[in-house]
Parts: C-alpha cells; sequence; structure tokens
C-alpha cells in the first residue's frame, strides 16, 4: 500500500518538474542576457578601446579613422559651432561636419586639388600630401594650432598622436587606386581572397551580414564620399543597423579595401 510520504512525493513531482523547467528557462534568459552584456563590452572596447601593445598597424587605422570622423570614432561630442577655418563661401556644410579633417582636406589628401575641387564639400583649402613623412610631434603641434582649434579635451593626447602619426606616414596615392572618372582600379581576384578569408566572417559571403555595428556598405562601381568600403565604428539609438553614416576603410589600409571592392 502507498504510503502517505508516497503520495506527497508523487504528488509534488509534476510541480518539481516545472519548477526544474522554470528555472532552466530564466538561467536560460539570464544567460542570453550577460552573453548580450558581454558581447556589448567586448565590441565598445574593440571600437573605442586601445590595445595594451598597439602594432604599428594599428595605429595607422586608428588614426585613419580619426582623420575621417574622430567624433564618432571616440564617441565624443559633437562640436555645436560651425569650424571658425570654414569659409562663409560653403554654405551647404555646417556644425560637427566641419570639424573632420576629411572636411576641409579631402578623403583624398589632396584638399582642393583633389575630389573637393568641387562640390558640397568645396572649401578653397589645401591637402595634406605635403606632410607625408613628417615628424608626428611637428604634426601634433600644426592640429593643435590656432587654425585647427583641437585640444586635448577634444582629442585625447595618445589619440592625437595617431592621427598625427597617420598624416606621416598611412597617406596613400589615391590616383594609383582611382581614376580621374572615379572609377576603381582593384585587383579582383586578390579582393575575393581577402573577402572570402577575413571580411565573411563578419559580414557573410554575400556582403549582407551584419555584426556589432560594423558594415559593408557598398554600391558596386560608385562612390560614396570616396571610400569604396564603408567599414564604420558606430551606430545609432542602440540599434546595429543604423550607421552612423559613412566611414572610412580603417580595418584595412586602402589597397586591401578597393581590391575587396574591385
Amino acid at each position: 500500500m502507498e504510503t502517505s510520504r508516497e503520495r506527497l512525493k508523487r504528488g509534488l513531482w509534476p510541480f518539481a518538474g516545472a519548477a526544474a523547467l522554470a528555472l532552466l528557462l530564466v538561467s536560460g534568459v539570464s544567460g542570453q542576457a550577460i552573453g548580450s552584456e558581454r558581447d556589448e563590452e567586448y565590441h565598445r572596447d574593440y571600437i573605442y578601446g586601445v590595445p595594451t601593445d598597439p602594432s604599428d598597424a594599428w595605429v595607422l587605422a586608428s588614426g585613419a579613422r580619426l582623420y575621417d570622423n574622430w567624433i564618432s570614432s571616440l564617441d565624443a561630442d559633437k562640436p555645436a559651432a560651425t569650424h571658425s577655418a570654414w569659409p562663409a563661401s560653403n554654405t551647404k556644410k555646417k556644425g560637427a561636419t566641419t570639424w573632420r579633417c576629411k572636411s576641409c582636406h579631402g578623403w583624398d589628401y589632396r584638399g582642393k586639388d583633389g575630389a573637393y575641387a568641387n562640390g558640397s564639400y568645396k572649401t578653397g583649402i589645401g591637402g595634406i600630401r605635403a606632410w607625408a613623412g613628417k615628424d608626428p610631434a611637428a604634426i601634433q603641434k600644426v592640429i593643435m594650432s590656432k587654425v585647427h582649434g583641437f585640444s586635448y579635451e577634444m582629442i585625447p593626447e595618445d589619440a592625437m598622436l595617431r592621427l598625427a602619426t597617420f598624416v606621416s606616414r598611412g597617406q596613400v596615392d589615391t590616383t594609383a587606386y582611382i581614376g580621374a572618372d572615379k572609377s576603381v582600379k582593384g585587383d579582383p581576384k586578390h579582393g575575393k581572397a581577402i573577402y572570402q578569408n577575413i571580411c565573411a566572417a563578419c559580414h557573410g559571403f554575400d556582403g549582407k551580414a551584419l555584426n556589432s555595428g560594423v558594415f559593408f556598405r557598398c554600391i558596386p562601381g560608385e562612390m560614396m564620399n570616396g571610400y569604396e568600403s564603408q567599414i564604420h565604428n558606430a551606430y545609432r539609438d542602440g540599434d546595429r543597423s543604423k550607421p552612423k553614416d559613412c566611414g572610412t576603410g580603417g580595418i584595412f589600409r586602402h589597397q586591401n579595401a578597393r581590391r575587396i571592392m574591385a
């Protein structure tokens, strides 16, 4: 005959099973939340952090992103006023956009002698090609001069040095990769190998996958603010499907980025 204790155990068993299942489900949800937080922390560190022992390649890539858009690269506050050096003749741009290095000096580093000789970014301001190979310390002084108006409060000292280092050692002759008619000169075979073995890890073999706010946003055969490879590092409203704007090919040197786009 079944004892009262055995009946109690039999009666509680379904509830114990349900409780265990609920615990597993809660743990799973909790684990996912923790995992998501860890992923977010990891991605933020990758995007805005600095390696303990930065390689030369990383320093130059970081400097390139700062040149293109130091505000997004540092997750910094946008300057509200238009830069004092921005010419009054250009009324098409204003505010934070006018504080980006590339807005005056060009994505091709040639300023008034390059792609920005005309168009919405026309300023009449020269490029930075003459500073290639110069002492980064001297370049840093120019960046912090009265004309440019930058300070360590805006761009921290270590980031300022990376920007100066890029101007000195990271520039390339873009005419070797982009024709006067804005056509891309690339190596499709080489680019295919790079993309399938590296880029696809985040973007998928078809280029449509998203990962950590890093996007492969390109229109084949067309220019996008001068950069065929739109690899960016920031997104809006906490939504990874909303990139802040077109960024720079900062993960790869431009040669490889253009080979991929070919």
